[in-house]
This record gives structure tokens, sequence and C-alpha cells, in this order.
């Protein structure tokens, strides 16, 4: 299989399963997929893909985790385009990275991902009330 074969059907399989979240107006049980990903249960790209879909289109409310933390998980780690034609996916760069920032989240662990996106302790004290 081709990484554009690949991300195609990573593609279509986040799709489906973004569709039917909106259509059922379910919520992301964001907390359920970070553990299905650590435990090896889905990819990182259908994980991403998820995450990319919904942040970026609002389709559907996140269950257990506040915006600007989905956000934060997002940018913890640099992205690259998986095809040359900008229609498939994007993918981190450090999927370790990236996994960690999933376990923070996990663990309600907010301040470090906050702190990780440069915000002073005054920032994120006042975000936290």
């Amino acid at each position: 299989m081709t990484n554009k074969e690949f991300a195609k059907q990573e593609w279509d399989k986040a799709a489906n399963a973004v569709s039917y979240l909106k259509s059922s107006h379910s919520k992301l049980d964001f907390k359920q997929h970070c553990i299905d990903l650590l435990d090896g249960k889905n990819s990182v790209d259908y994980f991403i893909l998820l995450i990319t879909w919904t942040w970026n289109n609002h389709l559907v409310e996140l269950n257990g985790l506040s915006g600007l933390t989905h956000w934060a998980i997002w940018t913890c780690c640099e992205d690259y385009p998986l095809s040359d034609d900008d229609e498939y996916p994007v993918y981190p760069a450090n999927v370790g990275e990236f996994k960690e920032a999933v376990q923070l989240a996990l663990d309600d662990n907010y301040y470090a991902i906050w702190e990780r996106l440069g915000l002073s302790d005054q920032e994120i004290k006042d975000l936290s009330q």
C-alpha cells in the first residue's frame, strides 16, 4: 500500500466517524480515544484526523477536554503533508512527542500542556480560574 492509498484509507475512516458523530449529535469521548491510542487500539493517523476534523470544523462537542487543550495537543508537534497533493491528511513529525501530549491530556495535566505552549504562570493561572 502506498502512502497515498494509506492516507486516503485513514482519511475516509475519520471522515465517516466524524460524519456519524455529527449526525447523531454525539460527543467525542476524547478520553476514550486517548486511552485507545495509547493502548494501540487505533492508529495515530485515525486519531489525528478525528482531532483535526473536529477542531477545524467544530463538528462535535468535545467530552472531557477544553478547546484550548485540544488545540494545544495538536500544536505540540510539527506537521508535514503525508501526500504531496494536499488532498490527504497531515501527520505529526514527532509521534513520541504527540503521544506524550495525549498522555498529559489523559492525566488532566492541562498545566503541563499549556506550559509547553509557552504560556506564563500568570496566564495559566488566569485560564484555570
